[in-house]
Order: structure tokens, then sequence, then C-alpha cells
């Protein structure tokens, strides 16, 4: 069977990085069969701009009605690719986006998907690579190297206690990815573990996904000569009593609830009681150093919500 890849975009509210995405894709050597944005209802004009520079065309309607894609044939080098856009009723944040755009690629007739956020860009060799090293070794999955897009010598993220493009590679690291961060799936790791779980909205639905691929004997690799740009990991950390309480996870105020619960649902569901129970104890100690009577108490709600395999509280908390 021909593979057909699909490179799905994942955007809110980033039109100007969206671009350099998707100029980012149509510069690859090894070209995807089709892109498809899936835009999280953004404010700031995306839709305008990419009607500006030529990329939305007529409503595809081979797709079920609720999937009303923009889709139109435009020119890469000599090549034509497919350029897909679907705009969401609502913010469902990277997961619900992923999730989605999964869903409307199948329906497209892809079985290899290729997905990134908008503020990630491939280079030029990145999808050629991906794919040698996929079938060089057999893999479902193969993820590239994540590296510092503002050009200093640092991964992302770092990946299997590797933090800088210094440090010496193999070609492959098996069983270790940045996932959504340009890598590559076989539609068959979708049809064997489900789909991303959407209902997560951002910060651990890449955790949960790794997890679920690892209990169910998925192959996947990272491969180091695949490269792809992306901004440092934002995250801080925070520390009690001298380092006897330290790696405590910080978040943007208005949304870190919906992080402490994604933590829930993942430690509950693929680690022992012992460590649902421990970070339980060290985030609650923390609060409460910090006098924070309110998170404290939003902290014991979501995160037993995660526990529990709820998400119905809002996302977004109002903090003043």
């Amino acid at each position: 069977m021909n593979n057909k890849v699909i490179a799905i975009v994942v955007t809110f509210n980033k039109k100007k990085l969206l671009l350099n995405a998707i100029h980012g894709i149509l510069d690859q050597s090894n070209l995807p069969d089709e892109i498809l944005v899936i835009d999280n209802n953004s404010s700031d004009g995306t839709f305008e701009l990419l009607s500006k520079e030529n990329f939305i065309g007529d409503i595809k309607n081979n797709i079920p009605n609720k999937f009303q894609v923009f889709s139109k044939k435009i020119l890469s080098n000599t090549n034509k690719v497919n350029f897909n856009y679907f705009k969401n009723n609502k913010n469902e944040g990277g997961a619900g986006g992923f999730n989605l755009g999964v869903e409307i690629a199948t329906y497209l007739g892809g079985n290899l998907f290729w997905l990134m956020d908008d503020d990630g860009v491939p280079s030029k060799d990145c999808l050629k690579q991906l794919i040698i090293s996929k079938t060089k070794n057999n893999l479902d999955m193969i993820g590239p190297l994540v590296l510092d897009i503002a050009g200093s010598d640092k991964l992302s993220f770092g990946i299997n206690g590797h933090t800088s493009i210094d440090d010496d590679f193999d070609d492959i690291i098996f069983n270790k990815t940045n996932l959504f961060n340009g890598n590559l799936f076989d539609i068959a790791v979708f049809n064997s573990i489900g789909n991303i779980k959407k209902e997560m909205f951002i910060w651990g639905d890449e955790v949960e996904f790794m997890n679920r691929m690892i209990l169910n004997k998925i192959n996947f690799a990272t491969c180091t000569k695949a490269k792809f740009y992306h901004p440092l990991n934002k995250t801080s950390y925070d520390s009690l009593f001298f380092g006897l309480i330290k790696n405590v996870p910080i978040k943007p105020e208005n949304l870190q609830m919906v992080f402490y619960r994604n933590q829930g649902y993942i430690k509950s569901k693929y680690f022992s009681r012992y460590r649902t129970l421990i970070f339980a104890i060290k985030m609650i100690v923390y609060f409460l150093f910090k006098g924070n009577i309110k998170s404290t108490k939003n902290f014991v709600l979501y995160y037993l919500d995660g526990v529990n395999d709820n998400f119905s509280r809002p996302i977004f908390l109002i903090t003043k």
C-alpha cells in the first residue's frame, strides 16, 4: 500500500508563527501529500491571513457534515500539495486539536500522520529522515530531535538525559521521544490504542499517550538526524525547605489546575498509589507553605478529578 502522509498542525492565535510552520512543511525535500491545519477558534485573524496567502480554498464536501474543511491545491516547488483548513467552533487545546486532526486526516485517507504545533518548524529534510528511519527500523512512530528555535545549543525539552546538541548522540534513540513535535505516526498506532485524550486540553496529553504506547508495546524512537525547531520548555520549577521538597512544577496560574488534574489522571492510571499520593502531598505542602489556601483547595479538587477520570471542571480559572 502506498503511504499518504498528512501533516497536521494545531494552531491558536499564533498566525505569524503558523505561517512559519506551513512554509517549513512546504520547503521539505520530501513533501507530505497533504497539510491539515486545525484552528482552535483563533480570534487573531488566522483565517484572513491564510486567505491572503492563498491557502484557503472551497469547502470540501466529501467530509462528514461536522467537518467542513476548506481545501485547495497549492504549488510547492514543482509539486502540488493539498492544503486543508478546519476551524473548530471552540478552543479545545492541543489535545483536542490533535484528536480532531487525526480524525479528519483519517477521513482524508491518510495513513501516516505528521503532528506538530504552530510554533514549531521542521528542518528541510526532517520528513525525509523520519520516513527513512521509520522504514529501516520497522517503527510504528518516529520523532525528530527537538532543538531550541532561538538558535542556542539547547534541546527544547531534553531527551534520554541529553540537554544539548553538543552531546554525543546515536542515530536513533529507541523508546524515547518528545511527542507532538514533528512526530510521524502510522495510523495503526491510533487504530491499536485509540486517539489522543482530548479532555486533557494541554500539559499532559503527550505524557499520557506516551505511557499508553509503552503499555501497548508500540515500537517508537527518535531519529537524531531529523531536526525540528521549537521554543524551549517554559515550565518552571520551585523548591522548599532547602531542597527537601524539590522540582515542584509551576504553570501559569489561570491554567495550572489543568496540569495538576492531568497529573492526577496519569499518576493514578500508569503509576503506583504511592507515587500518586506523594505528588499530592508535595503539592499540598507547597501551596500551604505559600499561604495560598484557594490554590490548595483547587489542587485537591482537580487532582482528585484526574484520579477519578473526571474532566468536567472549568479549564480556565478566574485568578483575580
